[in-house]
């Protein structure tokens, strides 16, 4: 649970509880065009510590968990960083650096109408060798398809950092979103659905605002030409993500 008060802001569902089912509500009470939300399953890859025989030995990393634990900078910034050095581990580390996930192994249309109580039972099922998420890809009645602007954030969720996520998110000036305790951190969910071209920009955007944003998960998502975020516990992430409330 977090540490400070959900927001009480007027968008939430009058018995709000925090779960995150509530998004597909505060998105269709916005969206009354949306038709269908996109659930998918997808398989973590291995840490880089299971990629990379003997890791924990090559100075690189070694530096890098320093830095990290000394800057509060992203793994992968501090190890990058650490390749100025001229370590002989740079290949090695510059081509984990390149790795990304494929596409999502499942993918779970879930109709508007009653997507609230659809996800709840999604979220209430054991997930131990694949992680749920929703994905930004919803389709409008006629069939078009437009995207739910989405974001990860690196600071941890704090009090304090609610309100930096908060002016963070205002900044980007593309209308109000949701803000979720990830457990480590904070997501974002644009209530205001936008085309790929926009989708496109609003990430680049968002880009400019590393570290407070994770830069990587930005990355990922480009390269996807989609987004998706996590919605339930898994043995790797084990916090259920909770809503906090609007922007």
């Amino acid at each position: 649970m977090p540490k400070y008060p959900t927001n009480t802001d007027d968008r939430l569902p009058a018995k709000h509880d925090g779960h995150i089912s509530s998004i597909a509500t505060l998105l269709y009470t916005e969206n009354p065009e949306i038709q269908e939300f996109t659930v998918v399953e997808y398989t973590d890859p291995p840490l880089i510590q299971d990629r990379i025989p003997h890791i924990e030995t090559m100075e690189v990393f070694k530096e890098a968990i320093k830095l990290r634990e000394k800057t509060s900078l992203p793994f992968w910034d501090s190890a990058l960083a650490q390749t100025l050095r001229g370590s002989s581990d740079v290949e090695p580390i510059l081509s984990e650096a390149l790795f990304h996930n494929p596409h999502p192994d499942v993918e779970h249309r879930v109709r508007s109408e009653g997507a609230a109580s659809k996800l709840k039972e999604l979220v209430s099922r054991e997930w131990t060798n694949t992680t749920l998420a929703i994905s930004s890809r919803v389709t409008l009645a006629g069939g078009s398809e437009r995207h739910i602007p989405m974001l990860d954030f690196h600071i941890p969720s704090e009090r304090r950092n609610y309100d930096i996520v908060s002016a963070c998110l205002n900044s980007l000036a593309i209308g109000k979103f949701i803000i979720v305790d990830s457990g480590k951190s904070f997501h974002a969910y644009g209530l205001n659905v936008v085309n790929s071209e926009d989708l496109r920009s609003f990430l680049s955007s968002a880009l400019l605002l590393s570290p407070i944003v994770d830069s990587r998960y930005i990355a990922h998502q480009l390269r996807d030409s989609t987004c998706k975020l996590r919605i339930a516990p898994t043995p790797r992430k084990p916090t259920q993500p909770r809503i906090l409330g609007t922007t």
